[in-house]
């Protein structure tokens, strides 16, 4: 009885790219996510237990918690898991633009830092930047050499 070889197998197709509705619609979903929890930080303060603890105006727990929940969100947890809630909803990752691996930290920080950029005039900028390039690549994307791509599910 012989052992025969198996050939290898064939390298996996890249992963296809998110389309730009996906990405607007996570982006969304991030953002609701974020206005539910800081109503929640606004509810807790104004009418909820929180109330009593801080009699002083200023500073109030909202003003510092609603902008720490944006950057968690939209920076802190891209960083940790290569993509936001949002995009994990969607089935979709941050991944490098060259070979579809692993995006770093650096690079994640990267993109969040240029959010705002792509953010300018309501969004427009992003959404023009990512219909005129070919991997549908907001600003930060094209700086950071990143794509998002849709998830495979095996099944």
């Amino acid at each position: 009885m012989s052992i025969t070889s198996v050939p290898p197998l064939a390298p996996a197709p890249p992963a296809p790219l998110a389309s730009i509705p996906r990405r607007l619609l996570g982006f969304l979903l991030d953002v609701a996510l974020v206005a539910v929890l800081g109503l929640g930080v606004w509810w807790l303060e104004h009418g909820g237990h929180l109330a009593g603890l801080f009699p002083v105006p200023y500073p109030r727990v909202q003003n510092v918690a609603i902008p720490l929940l944006h950057v968690l969100v939209l920076a802190v947890v891209p960083m940790v898991a290569g993509r936001t809630p949002g995009m994990a909803v969607l089935g979709m990752r941050v991944r490098d633009a060259a070979d579809r691996g692993r995006v770093g930290f650096l690079r994640q920080l990267v993109r969040a830092v240029l959010l705002p950029v792509d953010l300018i005039a309501l969004g427009l900028v992003g959404l023009v930047v990512m219909w005129r390039t070919p991997q549908r690549q907001r600003t930060g994307d094209v700086v950071a050499q990143t794509v998002v791509v849709r998830t495979v599910r095996a099944g």
